[in-house]
């Protein structure tokens, strides 16, 4: 859930406090619960909110101090007070990702996402049964035991059986990135590998959030497709120069041969990441500044891969009996344990109303997700 960015100290200054949007409601309960150790938490923290999906509509609690997402990752806001600062976690990559000049451009295309039909990996094969004559990758993310009306299961033994059949002349060299115990199959090293060998990435989902892999081809020096009903925060780092849009396969084929007829501007592409990146560093830092964090321990957090940071895709501060990929805080004694770490003392026997309605509230957003999940956007 919330990471704790800086302390809240005796003299009344206040601490910082991050959350992603998946917290958010976990929050707004507790304010309508009316929690003494909320009220706390929101009197003495500096409170940033990050946004990673796309929102049709987002309206800020009043307690929230700060939002922060791609602008175009928000259809209708109303801020309630909140500043907004155009900081997200896409536009603060690694300096892995990067343009390697050493890398030959060996794939005309790449796609690198999960195979969840929204992601419409499917398509992204169908592209590369269409063009034979031009080289791909593709690097497919999945579960174990996939929902089936979720994932598409089949997939991946559909992709290794068309390798098998073209052998040495096959178009596709394919990355089985399936789940294992330890994780993703594949580190983000090798991820900036791949877009340094590609020339073009090709994305077909419609709507995502920051779309943190376009930022990293763009960072590599890819040029970038999208579908023309595509809303998410990507369309932020688009442009005519580095960028086309596609409204069906063929027109997406008849676009893809016209960009590698006239050549991809690889350093062009990289530089304009580099100062997206380096503007998205300095409004970070003035920011934590203005809330109270000194020099040394701003330097201190950018050691770290704020763009894992900035979502809170980090080992949480607090005690969990099992680490699932994420800082989010998924019981009371964790949540208890969290503001321990901020200074505020709360027993969890005395939150087992919040717990209940937690759990009713946790029910209700499963079902929902549920069928959600199940719809292709």
């Amino acid at each position: 859930m919330a990471q704790l960015l800086k302390r809240a100290d005796s003299e009344g200054k206040k601490g910082i406090v991050l959350i992603s949007h998946r917290e958010l409601p976990f929050l707004q309960l507790a304010e309508r619960l009316n929690l003494s150790c909320f009220k706390t938490l929101s009197d003495n923290f500096k409170i940033i909110l990050h946004i990673g999906w796309y929102h049709q509509k987002f309206y800020c609690p009043k307690w929230l101090d700060c939002l922060i997402t791609s602008p175009s990752n928000l259809g209708e806001i109303r801020r309630n007070g909140a500043c907004f600062r155009n900081i997200c976690s896409r536009d603060v990559l690694p300096s892995e990702f990067s343009l390697n000049q050493k890398d030959s451009k060996r794939y005309d295309c790449v796609y690198i996402c999960n195979n969840s039909r929204n992601k419409r990996a499917r398509e992204f094969f169908e592209l590369v049964k269409a063009m034979p004559d031009k080289k791909f990758a593709f690097v497919l993310s999945y579960p174990d035991n996939a929902d089936p009306v979720k994932f598409d299961s089949r997939l991946p033994a559909e992709i290794r059986q068309y390798q098998e059949s073209l052998g040495d002349k096959s178009n596709l060299d394919f990355f089985d990135a399936k789940h294992t115990e330890s994780g993703y199959a594949l580190s983000r090293s090798d991820i900036a590998g791949i877009l340094n060998q590609s020339k073009i990435y090709v994305h077909m989902c419609r709507r995502e959030g920051e779309s943190r892999s376009l930022g990293e081809a763009l960072a590599c020096g890819c040029h970038l497709a999208l579908h023309s009903d595509f809303v998410g925060g990507a369309t932020d780092i688009c442009n005519k120069d580095n960028s086309i849009r596609f409204s069906t396969s063929s027109d997406l084929e008849t676009q893809i041969r016209s960009v590698l007829e006239s050549g991809v501007d690889s350093e062009k592409n990289a530089a304009e990441y580099a100062e997206i990146r380096s503007r998205t560093l300095i409004q970070l830092r003035s920011l934590l500044r203005e809330y109270g964090m000194d020099q040394t321990e701003i330097d201190e957090l950018f050691l770290q891969d704020l763009s894992m940071v900035l979502p809170g895709h980090t080992s949480p501060q607090f005690p969990r009996a099992k680490y699932t990929g994420n800082a989010d805080i998924t019981d009371i004694n964790e949540f208890c344990g969290f503001l321990k770490l901020c200074g505020i003392e709360v027993e969890p026997s005395k939150l087992r109303f919040f717990e209940f309605a937690l759990r009713m509230r946790s029910l209700l957003v499963n079902l929902a997700q549920s069928i959600k999940s199940r719809k292709v956007f």
